[in-house]
């Protein structure tokens, strides 16, 4: 591993504004507020987050809000998901025993088992969210009133934010949301509400009410990182003994398989990706070290894999288009495509440590990585370009193709199996993730005509590449 791959920087960048903190007094308790897409997308049964959480609680740097209707939606997404995995398994045992195992009574109890979970699933769910909300952290349920009702049916039929067209339904409960908001306004001006949803957001802030996407990003804000402090940390991520076990243990968490994410290359928009081997490159971003208190580290880290990917799209549209690729039929409308050749694709992600279990082998703490969330992007195809070049700064790999760099011959010189040639390839690329200029210098000594017999990456500037060797000289080079 380089010394680049093992850097995690000790520079603290420039602190740039963002717009929702112009609203927000960091020397006062700030009132936190979910909207139902932010809740049901936070992991606040996590063991990290609850600590956070209850740290910020304590020093009364928060209080915690959710809106009634944010409450049962949220715990309705919980019971469905939950019934559809259910469903699963009993259609699944009925297969069984339908099929071979014939009357086998083991089945008979593990499907009574099911029915008993069944039973108990919603007060079950209900009892841990409000062990870990509401008990654990305090939060507060925002009811709606019956004077709401005026200003939320004012905007149903007269297209006021949040509806965007009159007597649009689908607004209704965010209306209903945004009044029992206002009413937490009048009451504390130090307020940010959590919320992806765009028309809740414009609604927010036209009352000069700070709105966040995430809860991670409030989190991570150095504001709060200052009031979540850890201590154990700082000299393992510099051991670099200790990265490489890191990025061995982080391997074997790592499950892509079948994983959905988005790309223009798909059809559909979405698309499936099967990992190939393990994954290679590992980088962990300069400081983006995060506290979650009571030792609990976040490390954002990004790494590269290989892997088939394969995506869903109409029959018609498969019929109407030369894909070529093995079909399978899903049901009456779709057939499933697996797009030719190996993929290159991009994995960023927070991995979370858990230092206080730490021992001198460090082996409780590569047990408790936590590594669930990520972001894939797509590279490009493995095997169709000539040259890969790595940004130094951000780890995102370019593929190049030979005629995308200026050729210059250096010098030649007659040798027992004809003329040597050393040729120079260079060019000047921004990065297309963190916008970092990189300097691409490529030496080649080419003996005997058409073989590759030296090559050096010496004079590169930030960047590392490298020469896919698998593609000949014949594709264009010489």
């Amino acid at each position: 591993m380089s010394q680049k791959q093992q850097n995690v920087g000790n520079e603290v960048e420039g602190h740039h504004i963002m717009d929702w903190e112009k609203n927000i007094d960091f020397n006062k308790t700030i009132h936190l507020v979910f909207d139902t897409s932010v809740l049901d997308s936070t992991p606040y049964h996590k063991k990290h987050i609850q600590s956070a959480l209850k740290i910020l609680r304590t020093l009364e740097a928060i209080e915690i809000y959710i809106p009634h209707i944010v409450e049962q939606e949220h715990l309705a997404h919980i019971y469905e998901k939950y019934t559809q995995n259910i469903g699963e398994i009993k259609k699944n045992l009925k297969k069984m025993k339908d099929g071979f195992l014939g009357d086998d009574k083991s089945i008979d109890t593990i499907n009574q088992s099911i029915k008993n979970l069944s039973n108990k699933m919603k007060d079950q769910i209900d009892n841990k969210y409000r062990r870990l909300m509401i008990e654990a952290l305090g939060a507060k349920v925002l009811e709606f009133k019956d004077f709401h009702q005026k200003n939320v049916f004012d905007g149903y039929f007269n297209a006021k934010l949040p509806f965007d067209k009159p007597r649009n339904k689908e607004h209704l409960p965010d209306a209903f949301i945004l009044e029992t908001i206002k009413d937490l306004s009048n009451q504390h001006k130090n307020i940010i509400v959590f919320v992806k949803d765009k028309q809740l957001k414009q609604s927010c802030e036209k009352y000069d009410i700070a709105c966040v996407e995430t809860l991670t990003n409030f989190l991570h804000h150095k504001e709060m990182q200052n009031k979540i402090k850890s201590k154990k940390f700082e000299e393992k991520l510099q051991d670099e003994d200790f990265l490489e076990e890191l990025f061995n243990a982080i391997k074997t968490k790592v499950d892509l398989a079948f994983k959905t994410f988005s790309s223009p290359i798909f059809p559909e928009g979405e698309g499936e990706c099967v990992m190939y081997d393990e994954p290679f490159n590992f980088f962990i971003t300069p400081n983006s070290i995060s506290n979650y208190g009571n030792e609990n580290i976040g490390i954002e880290i990004s790494f590269h894999i290989i892997a088939n990917l394969g995506t869903n799209v109409f029959k018609s549209d498969y019929y109407a288009n030369p894909f070529g690729s093995f079909v399978e039929d899903l049901n009456d409308h779709y057939v499933s495509v697996e797009l030719e050749g190996d993929y290159l694709l991009r994995v960023r992600s927070e991995v979370v440590l858990d230092f206080s279990n730490c021992s001198e082998d460090d082996n409780k703490l590569f047990e408790s990585i936590d590594f669930s969330s990520y972001i894939i992007k797509l590279v490009g195809r493995i095997g169709k370009e000539d040259i890969n070049c790595c940004c130094s700064t951000c780890r995102t790999i370019h593929y190049l193709q030979y005629g995308d760099l200026e050729r210059e011959l250096i010098e030649s010189y007659e040798r027992g199996m004809g003329t040597e040639r050393h040729y120079n390839l260079h060019s000047s690329i921004l990065c297309k993730e963190c916008g970092k200029e990189m300097e691409i210098s490529i030496d080649i000594w080419e003996y005997p005509e058409g073989c590759f017999n030296d090559i050096s990456y010496l004079d590169c500037q930030g960047c590392q590449c490298k020469i896919n060797r698998n593609n000949p000289l014949l594709l264009g080079l010489f």
